[in-house]
């Protein structure tokens, strides 16, 4: 009966010893959640991007329009009027992220085609619920570019940074 006893015993405090072990080996941490409502973005051109009534030299030529001095440089050709492309969007008051889908771009006549690459900021700030900014490039005008009107179109996209 003393053996049984001291079994018992024996039996309870090492019960003890493994409970106190297992609950100092446990931690508890709280944890955080979090989440921002923002607005949509809504992104709008206002004006069309624009290289101009060129002249092309025989020797081909890259006409470029300035997207942050609205300028428009002709090296070699003769050109005359010209229009940066002219953006807005609108969402919360944050930074963005802008990306262009395709660069180059093919502007056609519907027979005869130029390059362009867009210039475009990489980033814009929005404050009071709107920003504006501006697109430019830089078109590849061949050698012997056939008369026409040209056209293309190039996408943009906005992000929350």
């Amino acid at each position: 009966m003393k053996r049984m006893l001291n079994l018992v015993l024996a039996a309870a405090v090492a019960g003890l010893f493994l409970a106190g072990s297992a609950s100092a080996q446990s931690a508890i941490q709280t944890g955080t959640a979090n989440a921002q409502i923002v607005q949509a973005l809504a992104l709008a051109e206002d004006t069309e991007l624009d290289f101009g009534d060129i002249i092309p030299d025989p020797a081909g030529d890259t006409v470029t329009v300035d997207r942050v001095a609205d300028t428009q440089t002709c090296p070699l050709s003769t050109c005359t009027g010209h229009a940066r492309g002219q953006w807005t969007v609108t969402g919360s008051d944050q930074a963005l992220d802008v990306s262009i889908t395709s660069n180059p771009i093919t502007l056609s006549d519907g027979g005869n085609t130029m390059s362009a690459n867009i210039d475009f900021p990489a980033s814009v700030t929005i404050a009071g619920g709107s920003a504006t900014f501006f697109t430019g490039g830089a078109l590849s005008v061949g050698a012997a570019q056939a008369e026409g009107s040209y056209s293309g179109t190039y996408e943009l996209t906005v992000d929350y940074q």
